[in-house]
């Protein structure tokens, strides 16, 4: 079950439909927005379908959490881990406003200890230098391996 996580900084919120308004601004990134989709009505839609928390063959639990800061509440990103067994890859995406302040490797880090999983991933397109630099932080490192085009960052 996802629950709440809490670091020195930040609240980690299980995501909803009704976040999409605050994180519209995640769509100002071009890699996020083709990720996304362009519309916001479409970012709510997929918010929609993730707080089901589960794929839709059931195989996999895809936990969402809406990340904000502790001291006023405001959201700064977002953080995903779609778990598969004892593995789990990671996904996340911070508001441009809020970026190169540490918050994003602070939610990630968090995520991943509170994940009950062997290893934890990312994949991360080889240009997205801020992606590889959250995944450098959090002890993720680079290995051969690509999906759908990106590189695969693991730590066991």
């Amino acid at each position: 079950m996802i629950e709440v996580i809490r670091t020195e900084r930040l609240e980690l919120r299980p995501l909803v439909a009704d976040d999409a308004e605050e994180l519209a601004g995640l769509l100002e990134d071009p890699l996020v927005n083709e990720w996304l989709g362009p519309d916001p009505a479409d970012l709510r839609e997929r918010f929609t379908r993730w707080e089901r928390r589960r794929s839709p063959d059931g195989a996999k639990e895809w936990l969402n959490w809406t990340v904000r800061r502790l001291d006023d509440g405001v959201a700064v990103g977002w953080v995903q881990a779609t778990v598969s067994g004892t593995a789990a890859e990671v996904a996340y995406a911070t508001l441009p406003r809020e970026r190169r302040r540490g918050y994003t490797a602070e939610a990630v880090r968090a995520v991943a200890g509170w994940l009950d999983v062997a290893s934890v991933e990312a994949h991360i397109e080889a240009s997205n230098e801020g992606s590889a630099a959250v995944a450098r932080a959090v002890g993720l490192k680079p290995t051969p391996e690509l999906h759908d085009g990106e590189v695969i960052w693991r730590r066991p």
